[in-house]
């Protein structure tokens, strides 16, 4: 019994200053004689606040590195690959709430990155990136989780299919994109799914018979256009009109103030 004791107690004995050679200070922030970073490494801000800490193995950063923000928060978390180049990042805002989490290959944004709304917390979009550059479909999300759009990139450029949703996931708009310029048919739609625009691009210009319609579908008027030219501007010119003499015969309609009810009796 006595040998046992003496064993746990030579045990802890180790364990206590193994753990204080950890947090001793000198095996940090080394070189070797190649000048190259080794081991473990950490960084403060001038007031002590933790900046950074990381493992380097030749001078590249290994597995788990932690980086705070100025008030102690974590600020980001990037976990390296063992092949030097990939990084999986989950980044956060001041607050400790994730914001973003996806790979980087090179320093380069890569594959599917997600984006979290600061105030919900929920999935806000995601994008997806091949070398930097935006490649493949982004997703805006709804703070419920319906999807409120689709758009497709090639090459860090719109490209493809353009696509927005109502909360209830019933199409709100239609288009498409060729190389970041609208391009082809353009549809609108109200909350009832019924068309109230109908028109088309032609490299990021209006064209053609572009017709509107009331919510009840029935056409309410038309513009042509050639090549992003108006050429029946008086159709708009009337529209405009009417409008603002909408607007100010619904003027007369807001009551005045009751100053009995604003200022006060003396």
């Amino acid at each position: 019994m006595k040998n046992q004791f003496m064993l746990i107690l030579l045990l802890s004995v180790i364990i206590n200053l193994n753990a204080q050679d950890i947090q001793n200070d000198t095996i940090w922030n080394q070189l070797d004689n190649q000048e190259r970073k080794q081991g473990w490494w950490k960084k403060h801000y001038s007031d002590g606040t933790p900046m950074y800490k990381g493992y380097f193995k030749d001078d590249v950063p290994y597995g788990t590195f932690i980086r705070y923000y100025e008030n102690g928060e974590t600020k980001a978390v990037m976990n390296h690959y063992p092949d030097g180049k990939s990084v999986y990042a989950k980044l956060f805002y001041m607050n400790g709430a994730l914001a973003a989490e996806g790979k980087y290959v090179n320093t380069q944004k890569d594959s599917i990155w997600k984006y979290y709304s600061y105030y919900s917390e929920t999935l806000s979009y995601v994008e997806t990136y091949s070398n930097g550059e935006k490649n493949g479909l982004s997703i805006k999300y709804y703070p419920g989780g319906q999807v409120t759009e689709y758009l497709d990139w090639e090459s860090g450029m719109k490209h493809g299919k353009w696509l927005q949703f109502f909360e209830d996931s019933t199409l709100r708009l239609s288009a498409h994109y060729t190389h970041n310029e609208l391009h082809g048919p353009y549809k609108v739609y109200n909350a009832n799914s019924q068309l109230v625009i109908d028109g088309q691009y032609y490299q990021d210009r209006l064209d053609g018979t572009w017709q509107y319609y009331n919510d009840d579908g029935q056409l309410d008027f038309e513009l042509y256009y050639d090549n992003g030219e108006l050429l029946n501007e008086e159709v708009l010119e009337e529209r405009v009109m009417k409008r603002m003499e909408e607007i100010e015969k619904n003027l007369g309609t807001i009551p005045e103030p009751d100053l009995n009810n604003i200022i006060p009796e003396r």
